[in-house]
């Protein structure tokens, strides 16, 4: 797993690529301090570029949500783009979780590319 965080006032977008385990625990602890400590209402998770999520990453998206709403920040996640890491989190549902995002364009993030 790899990552960056991209901070505007409004927003953070964690860009989260690779795949996704248990061992990335540390990491994505990390990442959620990033986010955290930004002065921003909103985090993005952007996992478009995920390749394969296992089932500790679910765990790890829900500790995002959790200690957003901890803050009262929201949180969203741009769904990966295919494959099976976009089937498994449509199989666990998990759109009713935590709303999905079309990318951080509504919430004037710069491009990922930037």
């Amino acid at each position: 797993m790899d990552f960056s965080t991209k901070n505007t006032n409004s927003a953070c977008r964690a860009t989260i690529t690779g795949e996704v385990s248990f061992a990335d625990h540390s990491r994505f602890r990390d990442l959620i301090a990033d986010c955290l400590s930004s002065p921003c209402e909103t985090v993005v998770v952007d996992l478009q570029s995920v390749e394969k999520l296992a089932s500790a990453a679910l765990g790890l998206l829900l500790l995002v949500h959790e200690q957003c709403a901890d803050q009262g920040k929201a949180v969203s996640l741009c769904p990966p783009t295919g494959g099976v890491a976009a089937k498994f989190l449509e199989v666990a549902r998990f759109h009713e979780l935590i709303p999905y995002s079309d990318a951080a364009v509504e919430l004037a993030l710069p491009d990922a590319a930037d």
